[in-house]
């Protein structure tokens, strides 16, 4: 798949969607359970922190006086607005900060090892003279770098 057709993609499927795709991929791609279990267990997680990620990159936030740390706020909508303050220590939001850093670093592992396997899967079933199914062609440039069949 070319950058082009990433971008495109990316830009078209939401965040909780591509989780999907990858929770998916992941039984298709791995035979070994236990790096299954660990593939899962950190989509998981990442699925557990997106609300932070989200709180940090979409609230309105600031200091409040009197408090050491950073305050969020968010608007609800049911039958009325409302105007929503969650805060966050500076040591919560450091630890916070600390565990999305990680989680993009497995998660991008995480890519990389169905990318190489799926390229795997792909050079598999050229070798015995079949085209690659959904899996590879999600991941795989096709040779001429159309990403299409």
């Amino acid at each position: 798949m070319s950058e082009q057709h990433k971008s495109l993609l990316k830009h078209f499927i939401s965040f909780s969607s591509a989780l999907g795709i990858i929770e998916t991929a992941i039984p298709v791609a791995f035979q070994a359970e236990p790096l299954r279990k660990t593939m899962a267990e950190t989509v998981h997680e990442v699925r557990k922190m997106y609300s932070h990620r989200n709180t940090v990159a979409h609230s309105l936030f600031g200091p409040i006086e009197g408090k050491k740390g950073v305050a969020f706020w968010d608007y609800k909508a049911k039958k009325e607005v409302k105007l929503v303050e969650s805060f966050w220590s500076f040591e919560d939001f450091d630890e916070k900060m600390r565990e999305m850093e990680s989680l993009e670093t497995r998660v991008k592992n995480l890519g990389r090892m169905i990318g190489d396997q799926s390229k795997f899967i792909e050079q598999f079933l050229a070798e015995k003279g079949h085209r690659p199914g959904p899996l590879a062609e999600f991941f795989i440039p096709w040779p001429d770098g159309s990403g299409q069949k």
